[in-house]
């Protein structure tokens, strides 16, 4: 997951140095990354039992 995380953060570097503005559709994107972050964090962290068949 680490390699993933550093690959997203290179990728989206150039784009946040680019737009250094701050308006409504940023942050709107913004709190989708973090929502989407904290719900892949919790869904490693969760129980993982496999359904019997």
């Amino acid at each position: 997951m680490i390699k993933v995380v550093n690959l997203v953060s290179v990728i989206v570097a150039p784009v946040v140095v680019i737009y250094k503005e701050i308006n409504v559709v940023s942050v709107v994107i913004g709190l989708a990354l973090l929502a989407s972050l904290v719900w892949a964090v919790w869904r490693s962290k969760s129980d993982t039992t496999a359904p019997s068949v």
